[in-house]
């Protein structure tokens, strides 16, 4: 946290850091009460089927991982030295 959105005692906030932190904890969500309790979403929690690309290859999951960062990110891929233009 930084120095100044602390008090001088440096237990409380200070007015700095009410005035950044206001906008942003502003307001409530809307909750639906039905018969006096708040009614919360509830999840499938379905789990999707998941390919294991490193047990079909026989890959360890670090090689699996590497591999998959690899292929998915050029830009980490080590490029050929730049050949010098001979004019």
């Amino acid at each position: 946290m930084l120095r100044r959105f602390m008090s001088a005692d440096g237990f409380q906030l200070s007015a700095a850091c009410r005035r950044y932190l206001a906008p942003r904890v502003e307001g409530e969500a809307p909750r639906t009460i039905a018969t006096g309790l708040p009614e919360y979403a509830r999840l499938n929690n379905a789990c999707a089927a998941q390919a294991s690309t490193h047990a079909v290859h026989g890959l360890s999951r670090r090689a699996a991982a590497v591999t998959f960062l690899l292929k998915s990110a050029p830009f980490l891929r080590a490029s050929p030295p730049a050949k010098p233009n001979d004019q």
